[in-house]
């Protein structure tokens, strides 16, 4: 398991080099057009196309893609409408991402394992418990940032997450 862990952070370890975030996160979306083709969900995404940051653009990628993936999985059921957004600002010398959806939302017990291992709720409808251990150990080890989640069930979920830029 620890091994499984170590290659799925470092999956993400690519060069760090300046990138128009909403690109990247345009990237994740697109990468998974096919799967929300057939869900009545819409994304917003709200960044600024000028918005460039030092960073590793495969670990934005990889959080991304996880988080649409998650909700796609955890969030709605087949034939629910639903709203993803997205914002990406800049305020201070910090990176705010944040990603919502409409969805289930979490049960309060269930918050404080969210980032565990292999903690799924949903196993028998692909839910495999290891993307937000992905998110959380790229967002801590990689871009040494932190990340916050705040969930109500039948009203949703937040990710919050805050980044310093990079020179």
């Amino acid at each position: 398991i620890r091994i499984f862990k170590h290659i799925c952070a470092d999956e993400s370890r690519d060069e760090s080099y300046p990138i128009f975030l909403v690109k990247s996160i345009n990237h994740a979306f697109l990468s998974l057009l096919h799967d929300l083709k057939d869900a009545n969900i819409k994304v917003e995404i709200s960044c600024d196309k000028e918005l460039q940051v030092n960073t590793y653009p495969d670990a934005i990628y990889q959080i991304f893609r996880n988080f649409f993936t998650n909700s796609l999985i955890h969030a709605y059921d087949k034939d629910d409408e639903g709203l993803i957004v997205i914002k990406v600002f800049m305020e201070e010398d910090k990176i705010h991402m944040i990603y919502e959806d409409d969805g289930k939302g979490i049960k309060k017990e269930n918050l404080s394992k969210i980032f565990d291992p292999f903690f799924t709720t949903n196993r028998e409808n692909g839910g495999s418990g290891i993307g937000l251990n992905i998110i959380y150990n790229i967002v801590i080890k990689n871009l040494k940032g932190k990340i916050e989640c705040f969930s109500k069930v039948n009203e949703g979920t937040k990710f919050i997450i805050q980044m310093k830029i990079k020179e």
